[in-house]
């Protein structure tokens, strides 16, 4: 069975919208893949899912987290990586401010 590993912007994704991200947790919801999560990344789901854009209940943020516990594999990275990498885009524009680009290896 395929193991895959998600990350936050996935799974917020796919508890609020449909799509590829909802087919994800879906999959995984019905054992067709394993999905594997760590403590970092549900903490920060749960961090975003409390931000007032989402209009989240508290009741509703832990019942997420406590679903998504019990259908993915709890994983502990032996290693953290920072692969974001500040650039300054330069462009006509004086409105454009440095982004954070994110390197996948």
């Amino acid at each position: 069975m395929l193991r895959v590993t998600a990350d936050t912007n996935v799974i917020i994704s796919g508890l609020n919208f449909s799509g590829n991200p909802r087919h994800v947790l879906e999959m995984a919801e019905d054992g067709a893949i394993h999905l594997a999560v760590s403590d970092a990344i549900l903490d920060e789901v749960e961090r975003v899912l409390r931000r007032d854009k989402f209009g989240w209940p508290e009741e509703e943020i832990d019942k997420a987290i406590r679903q998504i516990a019990r259908f993915t594999e709890h994983v502990e990275p032996k290693q953290k990586i920072d692969a974001v990498k500040k650039t300054r885009l330069t462009t006509a524009s004086s409105n454009v401010r440095p982004r954070a680009v994110r390197i996948i290896w």
